[in-house]
């Protein structure tokens, strides 16, 4: 009850405006040392910046939002596990990401994607616009990426980006259209430790996890 449907989108339904966010969820609710989960301040920053670039002729713009919410889109047993959570988050950061844009002059419309694998790589590496978390899926389809308009955090489980940014915009290993957004100074982010740690992940105790996210 209450639950949204996802839809399945590819590659080949984009438009030149399209946003695709990738919202990495899944197993490292149970913690992992290098990957983190993004807050609303991250997604609201990069969204901004992109909507300052939109063509003032478009009158309405789609947002794709790529997780981990049915068995299709999990990639492990750890995803499968965590599906139930996974909608909830998914599901809170649409509605207020929705609430948030209701009144522009561009309609912004955020839809939820439920594809495979390679379906969701596709949409990824096609994106005209696409926005990373810490997630090395979405690293490899934003560097397979070379047209797109491409947002990276700089902390991650790819730690070339953290101790060697200006080497890695300097030797072009990035495209120019990529942008490595400063998260850890700005504080837009959870380590996903923490969660366990604070027990945000159980039953009873997520709504805690999801306050906090979409406050920050």
């Amino acid at each position: 009850e209450g639950m949204k449907k996802t839809r399945t989108r590819t590659h080949n339904d984009r438009h030149s405006d399209d946003i695709v966010i990738h919202l990495r969820c899944g197993d490292i609710l149970y913690g992992h040392e290098s990957y983190h989960l993004m807050t609303l301040k991250y997604f609201i920053y990069v969204l901004d910046r992109i909507f300052e670039q939109t063509n003032s002729s478009v009158k309405q713009q789609n947002t794709y939002i790529i997780s981990q919410t049915s068995g299709k889109g999990s990639h492990r047993k750890e995803d499968a596990e965590s599906i139930g959570n996974c909608r909830q988050l998914v599901f809170a950061f649409q509605n207020k990401l929705s609430e948030h844009y209701a009144n522009r002059s561009v309609q912004i419309r955020f839809e939820l994607v439920n594809n495979d694998i390679i379906n969701d790589f596709a949409l990824m590496m096609y994106a005209p616009n696409l926005v990373c978390g810490t997630s090395t899926f979405c690293l490899h389809a934003a560097l397979a990426n070379p047209y797109g308009r491409v947002f990276l955090p700089d902390l991650g489980p790819w730690d070339f980006l953290t101790k060697h940014l200006n080497e890695i915009v300097k030797s072009a290993v990035l495209p120019p259209t990529h942008s490595i957004v400063r998260v850890e100074a700005n504080n837009w982010f959870l380590r996903t430790n923490d969660i366990s740690q604070r027990q945000w992940h159980k039953r009873g105790n997520f709504s805690q996890l999801i306050v906090y996210l979409l406050s920050h």
